[in-house]
């Protein structure tokens, strides 16, 4: 068939690769918006998620309020 041994070895690597991409089913449609997702809905889950971050920073500024170093410190990084 072929007189070099690489190229045999290239042919016996890559022929079942590509029999296999060939002969693969196509692919499906993606869908990347949920089923069932509304304005009303998207609204809630943003408010839900506003609503956790701004506890989560009044937390954190309220840590930084009780240990005046670390929002020292803080200050300093963002300074930089």
């Amino acid at each position: 068939m072929t007189g070099e041994p690489g190229l045999r070895a290239v042919i016996a690597l890559f022929g079942p690769l590509l029999l296999a991409v060939c002969a693969a089913p196509a692919p499906t449609e993606v869908r990347w918006v949920k089923s069932g997702a509304d304005d009303a809905a998207i609204q809630r889950e943003l408010i839900d998620c506003n609503a956790q971050a701004n506890a989560a920073l009044a937390s954190e500024q309220g840590i930084n309020q009780r240990h005046p170093r670390r929002q020292l410190a803080i200050q300093r990084h963002l300074a930089d």
